[in-house]
């Protein structure tokens, strides 16, 4: 290991902001959805108003999503760069307390922007490392 493993302190308030974000844009969501489908019932039409809501939090629910994956990106090679030796999607979801399959497409993205390779397969585990 490298100097030091401990996450760096602005990240905890950035995440605790998107994770914010991202819950209020999923409840409006959610919200502006039953308001345009009981419409439909009762009414029979869609008033503008309401697809213009649902289409700003589905918006906001995207972008929201994707501050969360450059986040997760973010530490994902933070930690790759802390570790001496190839690392799997499964060791860095482990050590970052996420699941794997976000860790994953991030290891995916950062592959496609070059700036980790994979270096070996183990028991068919791609392991990566930083360039």
């Amino acid at each position: 290991m490298k100097s030091s493993t401990r996450p760096r302190p602005y990240n905890f308030a950035a995440r605790a902001a998107v994770l914010t974000w991202v819950c209020t844009s999923a409840t409006t969501a959610i919200a502006c959805a039953a308001v345009v489908m009981y419409a439909a019932v009762r009414n029979h039409h869609v008033a503008s108003g309401e697809w213009t809501g649902m289409a700003l939090a589905i918006f906001s629910l995207r972008f929201a999503s994707s501050r969360w994956d450059k986040i997760t990106d973010a530490d994902v090679l933070h930690r790759l760069r802390l570790v001496d030796g190839p690392c799997g999607a499964g060791d860095l979801a482990r050590y970052l307390g996420r699941r794997r399959g976000p860790v994953h497409l991030s290891l995916r993205r950062l592959s496609q922007a070059g700036l980790i390779i994979p270096v070996d397969s183990v028991n068919s585990v791609v392991r990566y490392t930083c360039v």
